[in-house]
């Protein structure tokens, strides 16, 4: 069980970046699959009952993110 999902994300694009660099042809999924097994036990559904406030705050994100663009 990897609990820092975020780092090993990162070892995985760092590997795909040490591969291209030496002209190894490899795509992150293959990588990610050589690495990462999902635990279907412990898999989250969405509530359907909540999908229009889903949506509310989603679409609240992007436009936060256009805002934010201006910045970057």
């Amino acid at each position: 069980v990897i609990e820092e999902a975020g780092a090993l994300g990162g070892a995985i694009q760092a590997a795909w970046c040490a591969a291209r660099s030496s002209g190894e042809s490899v795509s992150i999924a293959d990588l990610a699959a050589r690495c990462v097994v999902l635990d279907q036990s412990v898999r989250a559904e969405p509530d359907a009952e909540a999908v229009e406030s889903y949506n509310q705050v989603y679409a609240r994100y992007l436009k936060l993110g256009e805002a934010m663009a201006t910045f970057f």
